[in-house]
Order: structure tokens, then sequence, then C-alpha cells
């Protein structure tokens, strides 16, 4: 099967896959660090969807702080950029082994942040 990669409603989907991943892991496991890795995915995922449906391009990057300050040159969205903040934390600690862990409050706070920025961007 092949996805059209320039379809929004793939990137919605794959964002909603992520956040189900994430809730699965998060009450089934300890592996909090992947927990992390998919609410910032969800939340990526999204905010290139928002700006691909707005006509706008977008660059192939991971930093939450700049695909949200793309998007909000479409609509206002300073208020989230505290919640992508801490999602790029958890994401830098995610990623590789640094001696730092995420907690699993930590994760069900990223987690709570990727489902809200998911409807707000839907």
């Amino acid at each position: 099967m092949t996805i059209d990669s320039m379809n929004p409603e793939a990137w919605r989907q794959y964002a909603q896959d992520d956040i189900e991943s994430a809730e699965i892991l998060l009450n089934s496991s300890t592996k909090y660090h992947i927990v992390a890795y998919h609410t910032h995915q969800a939340v990526e995922k999204m905010l290139k969807r928002f700006l691909m449906i707005n006509h706008k391009t977008f660059p192939f990057i991971h930093d939450l702080s700049t695909l949200l300050t793309e998007a909000s040159k479409v609509k206002e969205f300073s208020e989230y950029f505290r919640d992508v903040s801490f999602l790029m934390d958890l994401y830098s600690t995610s990623r590789y082994p640094s001696g730092d862990t995420i907690t699993k409050d930590e994760a069900s706070k990223g987690l709570a942040i990727a489902n809200r920025i998911y409807s707000v961007l839907l």
C-alpha cells in the first residue's frame, strides 16, 4: 500500500496513531521515554498538517517551536509555546541514553499536551 505523503488526512491519522501508542505505553509499561517520543511526534505531525492545509510550506525539521512559529503566522497559537517547549525538552531526553530519565508524571503531562494540541489543530 502506498501512502500519499501530501495528504493531510494521512498526517492526522499518523498523529492519532502516535497518541494512541503513547497512551498504551503509558498505561502498560515504564518506557516513558518512548511515550515522550510519540507525544512529540504527534504534535509535530499535526503542526505540519496544519501548515499543509493552510497552503504553507514547512521545513522538514523536528523543532516544534519553529513549526509553531510558522503556524502562528496563520492563526494565533502563542499560548502553546510553553507546552511545545516542555515536549521538546522531553524529546531531547527521550532520543538517546543521556543519564536523564523521564518520569511517569512527565510522560502523562506530555500526553495531555499532545492531546490538547491535537484537538486544537484538528
